[in-house]
């Protein structure tokens, strides 16, 4: 994540964004203590399967 995060910056990238499960607590956790916080939902299918994900952002305006 450190070096996803650095890439972006040295990009001139406002920020990252990711979607993940709603049901991986595990992994939404993981990530809001990385910093990125929740701005909504998306779909994601797989096949005939439609899974409701999280949208989640993170901000690199500050130092890394």
């Amino acid at each position: 994540m450190d070096r996803a995060a650095a890439a972006a910056r040295e990009q001139g990238c406002a920020g990252l964004w990711l979607s993940v499960w709603k049901d991986a607590d595990w992994a939404t956790a993981f990530y809001e203590a990385y910093g990125f916080r929740t701005t909504g939902t998306t779909e994601f299918r797989l096949g005939r399967t439609c899974y409701e994900d999280y949208l989640m952002w993170l901000p690199l305006d500050g130092p890394g």
